[in-house]
């Protein structure tokens, strides 16, 4: 038991835990300061909000401290059962919640009040993590990604129900942890232009286009346009189709030249969003053709995108009115500068920003703020709790906690990339991404160490072999002073292309791979780079190698054996040239398997070209792209380095 607890402490990450308390104590402090009572200044009073706050604060600790204790694999085999288990609490809730301020979220029993829609976001997480770690799960696979959709939206859309659409928003952060793990970007480019035709329809929905044509949408033409623009840009981007793209572009500008004209000197009041509709449905009508003649689904989800857009604006009206609550549709109005009646409706962000610009540079100190003291703040100790950090500590106490959090999310991002287990890593950015959601509303891990930067220099010396580097550089060493410049120069370069790696391994590493063979020191892999899932290093593994020019014969035959392999559920190793390696790679990733491309190029450079879009299938699909370079090779040294990769599949 002893021994246990050690390993539990050793396993601490005592970085994470200090900010997280160090932002809690101050936490605790600002709602103690906003919630304050001259009269009743008692600092256990717990009928106040700062003392039920303590409560908590112990409650917490006390649970954190059991949920070390647990062994990991509880979370991963009762991620299901804990989700359906919220699930389930969520529509209890629904159903016998008291009404609270408009929504029916919280239960209460006795003195104690929960609101099952916090836990429910750990679970959702939890299921998640679990969903999308599971053998064979791909972002390719419709059937997969429907279910990951309905694992987030499931608990969203009870909690919109129960009239809480503040707590079910923070579920959309999660699909920032769908695209780390291979999501496609389209789906964030939908989702920022469904916020852009939001606001866009709020703000200028009761705005006519033209003064004197009454019943003219503003929001609705500017939609439409921003609609087609995106439309035609996807259009150019994925086909190169310049016909399509001239032909409704001539059209959109003739049709409203003419309407300018008319309008101007004819005096006849056109309908401009009549026109906007033609070009709408003219292009509609033409991506259709185009997907019908050239059997391309790409124009048939482009126009999907047009209709779409066009829907999404009529209904966002709705959507405001009716489904947010009517404090959020002040915010939202005052911020879009739709009502700023100091008294009414702008009372409370006007008497937050003066609490907040009182403060200054240094703020007024502890308990000395006169708008928080006062009371002029509403809800200063919920929702305008950073009125009270910005009056009594100013901008740099106001700036301590923003660095505070986002040096928390740094390090939770660090901590999950550094993960053995997918399970681990994704749940890892799920907890980040709430955070972030909650922070931006109320990164990456230095993935270049030293001990990499010491390897790689040595390596670049004259003189220094693989042998001597394994011989004689140990962790933490430090680099002699004359190879400063160079070590430098090759921090340089990867820092430039930071966004092209997730990483570096080196052989001091727990999760550098157990080489199996025979191996002298001098062919001794010190050092990876790698994108994608660095933990299948360590899964069964298999080499499939073979003639760069295959057969169709050869082909079928390979394919029948990856698929067998992945049945088995072996992880595919091959180079990423044409032929047979191509072939194991792609049937791999068809089926749902993991498979590593060894590649003779930095991960960030891929060759050849043609086999770039293959190489990002791969990363998708929760693959792993692996290289010992991190500069593009000359013609005299690619015949060298594609002779090494070869070596290094046989070892892995």
């Amino acid at each position: 038991m002893d021994r246990r607890n050690e390993n539990i402490l050793n396993n601490i990450d005592i970085w994470t835990i200090g900010l997280y308390i160090a932002l809690v104590i101050f936490g605790w402090v600002s709602i103690y300061g906003a919630s304050y009572n001259f009269d009743d200044s008692d600092f256990w009073n717990f009928s106040q909000r700062f003392g039920k706050q303590l409560v908590w604060i112990g409650c917490s600790v006390v649970i954190a401290a059991v949920l070390l204790m647990l062994d990991v694999k509880i979370y991963t085999t009762l991620a299901y059962v804990i989700y359906g288990f919220f699930i389930i609490l969520l529509i209890v809730t629904l159903l016998v919640a008291p009404d609270t301020r408009g929504s029916h979220s919280w239960l209460v029993m006795g003195p104690i009040s929960l609101q099952p829609a916090e836990f429910a976001k750990t679970a959702t997480c939890l299921c998640l993590a679990k969903y999308m770690s599971s053998y064979g799960f791909t972002m390719k696979n419709i059937r997969q990604m429907v279910a990951m959709c309905l694992i987030i939206f499931v608990p969203m859309l009870i909690i919109v129900a129960q009239n809480e659409t503040g707590s079910a928003l923070a579920y959309l952060a999660l699909f920032l942890v769908l695209y780390r793990q291979g999501m496609t970007g389209i789906v964030l480019l939908l989702g920022v232009c469904a916020a852009v035709f939001f606001v866009v329809s709020i703000r200028f929905g009761a705005t006519p286009i033209v003064d004197s044509i009454p019943g003219e949408n503003l929001g609705m033409f500017a939609i439409m346009i921003m609609a087609v623009v995106i439309a035609l840009s996807m259009v150019y981007f994925y086909y190169k189709d310049k016909t399509l793209v001239k032909t409704i572009s001539i059209l959109g500008v003739s049709l409203f030249a003419v309407g300018i004209i008319v309008y101007n000197y004819l005096d006849v009041k056109i309908k401009f969003s009549y026109l906007a509709y033609i070009v709408v449905g003219s292009l509609i009508l033409y991506l259709l053709s185009q997907a019908i003649r050239q059997r391309k689904w790409g124009y048939f989800l482009i126009s999907i995108f047009v209709a779409g857009s066009i829907g999404f604006g009529h209904v966002s009206d709705y959507a405001f009115n009716k489904i947010l609550q009517p404090h959020q549709q002040t915010r939202i109005k005052v911020t879009l500068g739709m009502e700023n009646d100091l008294k009414k409706s702008g009372y409370n962000v006007n008497q937050s920003m003066i609490a907040i610009g009182s403060g200054r540079l240094t703020g007024k100190g502890f308990l000395q703020g006169t708008q928080t003291k006062l009371k002029y703040v509403p809800e200063q100790d919920t929702d305008f709790i950073f009125c009270t950090v910005g009056e009594e500590h100013g901008f740099i106490g106001t700036t301590a906690v923003v660095v505070g959090f986002l040096a928390l999310m740094l390090r939770l991002i660090s901590l999950a990339e550094r993960q053995r287990s997918l399970f681990s890593r994704i749940y890892g950015y799920c907890v980040a991404s709430i955070i972030f959601f909650h922070v931006a509303i109320n990164g990456m891990m230095d993935k270049i160490t030293i001990d990499a930067l010491n390897i790689l220099t040595h390596l670049s010396s004259k003189g220094k072999g693989r042998a001597w580097v394994y011989a004689n550089c140990k962790k933490g060493s430090v680099l002699p002073d004359e190879l400063s410049d160079r070590r430098d120069e090759i921090s340089s370069i990867l820092e430039s292309n930071r966004s092209g790696f997730d990483g570096i391994i080196t052989f001091y590493d727990s999760i550098f791979p157990k080489i199996r063979a025979r191996v002298s020191a001098g062919d001794y892999p010190l050092c990876f780079f790698y994108r994608g899932d660095v933990s299948l290093l360590n899964t069964k593994k298999i080499a499939v190698i073979g003639t760069r020019n295959a057969t169709h014969e050869i082909q079928v035959r390979e394919e029948k054996l990856v698929d067998a392999l992945v049945e088995k559920r072996m992880t595919i190793v091959s180079g990423l040239a044409n032929g047979c390696d191509s072939i194991a790679h792609s049937r791999c990733v068809e089926r749902g398997g993991k498979t590593i491309a060894i590649l003779p190029s930095p991960v960030w450079r891929v060759i050849p070209d043609s086999k770039i879009a293959l190489a990002e299938d791969i990363v998708r699909s929760g693959g792993l792209l692996l290289s010992e370079y991190y500069t593009v090779a000359g013609k005299t040294e690619l015949t060298p380095r594609y002779v090494r990769r070869d070596h290094l599949q046989a070892m892995l």
